[in-house]
């Protein structure tokens, strides 16, 4: 699956029970221009779990030349080191600039 197939990025906020609630939504070229911000080039699987805060999760919804969408979702540490949730011993580092990026879409 390639992240250029990208068409919309979600980023959801947890609350103190774990309940998800949309800070903001990126679509097209928006969605794919923030996703360069992580790079999903060179995963990590650094073993155990990261000494971090969940500061959100991330969905990005891919759609198919034929029309036909899926998701992957991502917890996100620290703004800093994101989870695949559909592999969770792999992760990706966010640029410096994914913090700040994320800051002013969320206000």
């Amino acid at each position: 699956m390639s992240f250029g197939a990208a068409s919309v990025v979600t980023f959801f906020t947890l609350d103190a029970q774990g309940e998800k609630s949309q800070a903001f939504r990126l679509a097209d070229n928006d969605a794919r221009q923030f996703l360069q911000l992580v790079n999903f080039a060179t995963p990590l699987k650094p073993g155990g779990l990261p000494g971090a805060l969940v500061t959100g999760i991330l969905a990005i919804t891919f759609t198919e030349d034929r029309g036909a969408a899926s998701e992957r979702q991502f917890c996100i540490y620290n703004n800093e080191l994101l989870q695949d949730l559909s592999f969770p011993d792999t992760y990706y580092r966010a640029a410096p600039e994914f913090a700040s990026a994320v800051y002013v879409l969320r206000r």
